[in-house]
């Protein structure tokens, strides 16, 4: 993988500044494409080829301008960032169409990172934060997927009906401020159907908040705070004012595990899993408050591991030091 960032070139004798501008940035490259190469380099080759013809087309398309190539990258910049995420997910229909026939272990799959900045415009390339957070946002991104900035969603949440999944704030090469990302998923119309708890799940985004609030509560109260079978917090953090860059490795930060699903049928992991989701969705919000991504929380699914303390009861917030390597902890199981 060659991601197109760096400095622009400094010409002799003139000044490497350049007009600015906001753009929609879109980063792209294939993952594993090195191991690829390795194992059947012409093969490999002539398979990025036909990828290309696929979905460079689709930039143009959807008015957007490739400013770069190197390898397997891609990069484009978009007036729109409504188009520039119409723009990725078409391209990773493109890709699986492409990659359909292809044993799985040969696929050219995409990873795609779409941010929203200001960026330095040098002749037909473009610099800056903007561009650099779109490539690390591509690094974020599982294989076939996309990867969008808090800035992208917030302009495209109410525009694109796509499955917006919060992915926690990341600290990220060369940027001083942690990252918050949202992955990427298909359009609402091909969803999972729709949930069997009609009773519960008007109840969900309450529970969320709830659950939400006495974590954040318990993190930044002055005067501690109990549960059953669960000792004080002992040490207050401020949780509702901005952090200075220098500042951000004293955040507090908080991991959401998997609830669990205590009603005896599999077939409802997802609603368990839905309001894990709401919740880490919900301490997002804070602006101070640094949320583990999901990927990270998500192995601890069924199982009791690291956890430091239990409670017998059917909700619980847990604040200690624990898994995740954070001092936040949020577990929680529900049954029909």
């Amino acid at each position: 993988m060659r991601a197109l960032v760096g400095n622009p070139p400094e010409p002799s004798g003139q000044s490497s500044s350049g007009k600015r501008k906001l753009a929609a940035i879109l980063h792209a490259d294939v993952a594993g494409f090195s191991r690829l190469m390795g194992e059947d380099e012409a093969g490999t080759h002539r398979a990025l080829g036909e990828l290309r013809r696929a979905v460079d087309p689709l930039i143009t398309v959807h008015g957007g301008r490739i400013v770069g190539t190197a390898g397997d990258s891609v990069l484009a910049d978009f007036l729109s960032v409504v188009d520039a995420l119409r723009c990725a997910v078409e391209m990773q229909r493109a890709s699986r169409t492409v990659n359909d026939p292809i044993p799985p272990e040969r696929r050219l799959e995409l990873r795609i990172g779409v941010n929203l900045g200001d960026v330095i415009v040098d002749g037909d390339d473009i610099f800056g934060d903007g561009v650099n957070i779109a490539v690390r946002l591509e690094a974020l991104a599982e294989p076939g997927t996309v990867c969008i900035s808090q800035p992208v969603y917030d302009q495209v949440r109410n525009k694109l009906d796509l499955d917006y999944r919060p992915l926690g704030a990341h600290r990220v090469k060369n940027i001083a401020e942690p990252v918050r990302a949202y992955a990427v998923g298909l359009p609402a119309a091909a969803r999972r159907p729709k949930r069997r708890w009609p009773a519960v799940a008007g109840a969900s985004g309450a529970a969320a908040l709830l659950m939400a609030g006495l974590a954040v509560w318990g993190l930044h109260t002055h005067t501690g705070w109990e549960l059953p079978g669960l000792g004080t917090a002992s040490k207050p953090l401020e949780v509702a004012s901005l952090a200075a860059p220098a500042r951000l490795a004293g955040r507090p930060s908080i991991a959401v595990l998997p609830f669990k699903n205590l009603s005896g049928d599999t077939s409802q992991d997802f609603f368990s899993d839905g309001i894990t989701e709401d919740v880490i969705t919900a301490l997002g919000r804070f602006s101070n408050l640094l949320v583990i991504a999901k990927s990270a929380s998500f192995p601890f699914k069924g199982s009791n591991a690291s956890l430091p303390r239990s409670a017998a009861c059917s909700m619980r917030v847990i604040c200690s030091k624990a898994a995740c390597g954070v001092p936040g902890i949020v577990s929680a199981s529900m049954s029909n």
